[in-house]
């Protein structure tokens, strides 16, 4: 779901508004997935690996998180640039 940008299903029964964000929704997830995990860490070996597999997946990004965030910086920059330009005309 995370891969394909889908909103995790989250119940927004006497919810105002917009809900939280994908991202927001899915960094809630993963801390809470990461306290349970962690709370039974100690019950067997098992529990352990999970953990350790778990924290091994949050450390590490995936190769088109980070092509999407070079992405958007890009386009940020540009729009900067342009708006530099606008301003400098907008002096002469």
């Amino acid at each position: 779901m995370e891969r394909k940008s889908d909103p995790l299903p989250i119940s927004t029964a006497g919810s105002r508004g917009k809900g939280p964000k994908r991202d927001e929704q899915y960094r809630l997830m993963w801390n809470e997935l990461e306290a349970l995990v962690r709370a039974h860490a100690s019950n067997s070996s098992g529990h352990t690996r999970v953990l350790d597999c778990l924290l091994a997946c949050r450390s590490s990004r995936l190769p088109e998180d980070d092509e999407r965030r070079k992405g958007k910086r890009r386009k940020e920059e540009r729009e900067e640039r342009a708006n530099r330009e606008v301003e400098a005309e907008a002096e002469r």
